[in-house]
């Protein structure tokens, strides 16, 4: 066994164990973090180290946003600890594949396949007595859209959404099968979603349109998205989806989006001054974790780094985030994925499903790099 295969294999049993503890909210959940020093050290032994130009982007990006940030927080006498813990959660996953795929000759596919199967294997672990009723996990199922409740639930379906849309890409049919079934189980309706459009997304532009690979258009595409996204936010808090809602759905629109609205609007009202220049990193948390005893995050990542980085920071971490990591013509695919994410979840600063991301990336700019080096 070489020393790249070795530390891949030891960084997996890590990230097994680290999974399964971030399942049950315990310490042994923060193991993840100890990757990236253990790949350093092994990269002492390595001949060729190169680090991939899209993740020092990335990194550049990030470092700049948050020095950004930094000197918005201390103009405005806000600087609390919090936003060293998030800046830390921002750049740790882009370190860790760094460090990963530092190796010039490190198989980047073998690697997520074995990190692959680490996930599956923590869900396993954890889920086992829910998996053995296998009459309920049917009948649970199909409840589930509505209710959004399921037995095997979890936050395993951010990054197995992307072994998903990845394996199905490689054309790799036992990983994608395997792959889906678990991502199923582990069940977000907001993943589910993002899977639904990116197939469609993919059908339409690979079978219907037939059109070649524009990352132009992609970028715009995101940009419009995104942009669409923010206006209906502020209708959406301003009540103008209000009579609409209580007409054709026989609710409050408060109900209808999960206490959402009176969190968005006084997140909104609360920020608003800062809303140019930003807050703070980690400022909403730290609001809603003292205001309410349900809601810890703002569950829309969109609307997180608007109202924290401000809106000129969120138009330029939009524009080069999407340009950055376009790394041919399947990256489009795990992008919009993530972005979808980013629209109604958290995980902006989840290490697991950025981590995820940035190795399959890596992949794709690998298989560049070769077809370059090969003509």
């Amino acid at each position: 066994m070489g020393i790249r295969t070795l530390a891949i294999y030891l960084a997996a049993v890590v990230l097994l164990f680290a999974s399964y503890y971030t399942s049950s909210e315990h310490i042994g959940r923060y193991l993840k973090y100890l990757i990236f020093p253990l790949f350093v050290f092994f990269l002492l032994f390595y001949k060729n180290i190169v680090v991939k130009k899209f993740l020092v982007y990335n990194l550049v990006l990030y470092t700049g946003l948050i020095a950004l940030n930094f000197v918005v927080t201390m103009y405005n006498g806000v600087f609390h600890p919090r936003f060293l813990e998030e800046s830390f959660l921002l750049i740790i996953p882009i370190l860790t594949v760094a460090a990963i795929t530092g190796g010039k000759e490190t198989n980047i596919k073998n690697a997520i396949d074995v990190f692959f199967v680490a996930y599956v294997l923590s869900f396993l672990l954890f889920f086992w007595r829910e998996l053995i009723n296998v009459p309920k996990l049917i009948k649970g199922f199909v409840t589930a859209i509505r209710l959004s409740e399921f037995p095997t639930e979890s936050w395993l379906a951010f990054p197995l959404g992307l072994f998903t849309i990845y394996y199905f890409l490689e054309k790799r049919r036992w990983f994608f099968l395997i792959s889906l079934c678990f991502f199923l189980l582990s069940f977000k309706r907001i993943a589910l979603v993002g899977f639904i459009v990116v197939l469609g997304f993919w059908f339409l532009n690979e079978k219907v349109l037939k059109k070649s690979f524009q990352p132009k258009q992609f970028a715009k595409l995101l940009l419009g998205v995104n942009i669409i996204f923010v206006a209906s936010v502020y209708l959406f808090v301003s009540g103008f989806f209000s009579i609409f809602v209580k007409r054709y759905f026989n609710m409050s629109i408060n109900h209808l989006t999960q206490g959402r609205f009176v969190v968005y609007n006084d997140v909104l009202n609360q920020f608003s001054q800062d809303l140019w220049t930003g807050s703070s990193l980690g400022s909403i948390h730290l609001y809603l974790r003292k205001k309410y005893e349900t809601f810890e995050y703002i569950h829309s990542d969109i609307l997180k780094i608007v109202i924290e980085l401000g809106v000129f920071s969120f138009i330029i971490w939009l524009l080069f985030f999407i340009v950055i990591n376009i790394k041919g013509e399947k990256s489009v695919y795990i992008i919009l994925f993530l972005n979808i994410l980013f629209i109604t979840d958290n995980v902006f600063i989840y290490f697991d499903t950025l981590f995820v991301f940035y190795l399959i990336l890596a992949k794709y700019d690998q298989e560049i790099i070769y077809r370059k080096n090969s003509e």
